[in-house]
């Protein structure tokens, strides 16, 4: 419930790409006392309402329709087939001539209900957030008992507002990468329709992949644009500059630096150590931090009802487990693996320009580089975390 009694004392806005381990690290947030957490409300907006910028679920009903068709057809004719082969084998000779038809009541109608059902549970979002400046007012809200507001969002969402300094200003704006040849085979995988029968995505129920959300264009203009807010008038840079030189330890040199750089991790390195990068999150943010954040019960967060199938892994995991980072695929390689895994049955309405996705994941790995330059590394983390004198 919104609350118009102050008590807010910072506002953090993680901006990320889709198949960033994003939830999970926002999952280490959701059970903290004193924080609202918000999860991707920029997609309201983005995907519905008056201020829709992409009509996906729109054309999703329509390929669900068509191949619900589908489904019928194909019933039909093979019921018809079965009546007149058994019509032949009862009377040789005798060409069957029945007009029997029987409406299909399998998978389609079984994706139907399970589409209605997950409708039902769309939750995860309070009154008044269905436009982008609905969405604005409730992370600049006020909420009871409530010190921090968390949002984590995909930066794509902001398409078209992504240099607007009305949607940025006023909150402290950090970044979650992660190689965009390893977020793209993960976002296909969840986007496409079932490569062997055409079906909607048994997960998602998506119907189609989108290169371009693979989302690095608007993260790295919301990255420069929230940069450049940062940066000190000339007078405050000098004093800054001259202040820098002087002893401090790293670990204060480091915060320092922050005040004027957003903090961007990666998922990578993130991984590698947990514990280290998200403490030294949390104290770049102002975020409370405690070992107990990295751990939870798996089960259903009410919040990610809204994106069924997305956050499967999310869910049943128990915590941020420590692994190595494995080398990335290349942008050839992970073009030959979608074409591989795509449905190719005659009249599917998957077609790709696989060209444009080769160039578009091109540019999101040039981003990736440009952006991974400025990421908080492990070295730099231990140091605000493990300070030397």
């Amino acid at each position: 419930m919104l609350k118009r009694s102050a008590g807010v004392e910072r506002r953090v806005v993680l901006w990320t790409c889709p198949r960033c381990v994003s939830t999970a690290f926002e999952r280490c947030f959701v059970d903290l006392q004193g924080i609202k957490v918000f999860h991707e409300p920029y997609g309201i907006p983005f995907y519905s309402g008056k201020d829709k910028v992409h009509n996906r679920f729109d054309l999703q009903d329509q390929h669900e329709k068509k191949w619900q068709q589908q489904q019928q057809q194909q019933q039909t004719e093979q019921q018809q087939q079965t009546e007149q082969q058994q019509q032949t084998e009862h009377s040789p000779g005798v060409t069957a001539t029945s007009t029997t038809t029987t409406t299909g009541t399998g998978d389609a109608h079984a994706f139907e209900e399970t589409k209605m059902e997950r409708e039902s549970d769309a939750t995860g979002y309070v009154q008044g957030m269905d436009t982008f400046d609905g969405v604005l007012q409730c992370l600049r809200a006020e909420y009871e008992g409530c010190h921090t507001v968390f949002s984590k969002d995909m930066a794509y969402y902001l398409r078209g507002r992504e240099t607007s300094q009305e949607f940025l200003q006023g909150f402290t704006h950090t970044f979650l990468i992660r190689h965009p040849c390893k977020a793209a085979l993960s976002l296909w995988s969840k986007s496409r329709c079932e490569p062997d029968t055409g079906a909607p995505n048994k997960s998602t129920g998506w119907t189609f992949f989108d290169i371009t959300d693979i989302g690095f264009r608007e993260l790295a203009a919301v990255f420069e644009t929230v940069t450049a807010l940062l940066q000190p008038a000339q007078g405050q840079k000098q004093a800054h500059d001259g202040s820098s030189s002087s002893s401090g330890s790293s670990s204060d040199n480091s915060l320092q630096r922050a005040k004027h750089t957003p903090t961007l991790l990666d998922a990578d390195d993130m991984l590698s150590d947990p514990s280290l990068m998200v403490q030294a999150y949390c104290l770049l943010t102002g975020l409370p931090y405690s070992a107990s954040m990295l751990s939870w019960k798996p089960g259903p967060v009410h919040a990610w009802d809204t994106w069924p199938g997305w956050h499967d892994d999310a869910l049943m995991s128990s915590g941020l487990q420590q692994r190595k980072p494995k080398p990335p695929p290349s942008v050839d390689e992970v073009v030959a693996r979608m074409q591989a895994d795509v449905c190719t049955l005659p009249s599917h309405h998957e077609k790709y320009d696989w060209h444009e996705i080769r160039a578009e994941l091109q540019e999101a790995v040039k981003l990736y580089e440009q952006l991974y330059a400025r990421a908080l590394t492990p070295a730099a983390a231990r140091a605000i975390v493990t300070p030397q004198p």
